[in-house]
């Protein structure tokens, strides 16, 4: 289904509970639309979005390293992908069921939908 993104489907050097989302960093990368969480430059997180033509994003999806799930990454790429997108004066689509639920649990961001 994702092997368009085969770094999220084999862990590689991570060694799981030991790293944990405060290590990580969160950036947005264009050229593959899509926010993405690393640690050591290893990505364990991405959302993946499509621009609109005019000042709408859709959160198409969100997926996180096996490895790694339940350390809170998700969620922290989610709330960066959000403020940027604040920032940016963006509207959010969420088609992501992820994004969806924390939009739901989140009233702070209810400005961007």
């Amino acid at each position: 289904m994702l092997g368009w993104l085969p770094e999220l489907t084999t862990p590689g050097t991570l060694t799981g509970p030991t790293k944990k989302a405060e290590m990580t960093t969160c950036s947005r990368d264009d050229s593959r639309s899509r926010y993405q969480s690393a640690i050591d430059d290893e990505v364990v997180a991405i959302i993946a979005y499509t621009q609109l033509e005019d000042d709408r994003v859709i959160i198409d999806h969100t997926k996180t390293s096996a490895v790694m799930r339940g350390h809170g990454l998700a969620g922290q790429l989610t709330r960066f992908a959000l403020k940027d997108l604040r920032a940016r004066h963006q509207h959010v689509v969420a088609h992501c069921a992820y994004t969806r639920h924390y939009l739901d649990q989140h009233p702070e961001f209810a400005d961007l939908l």
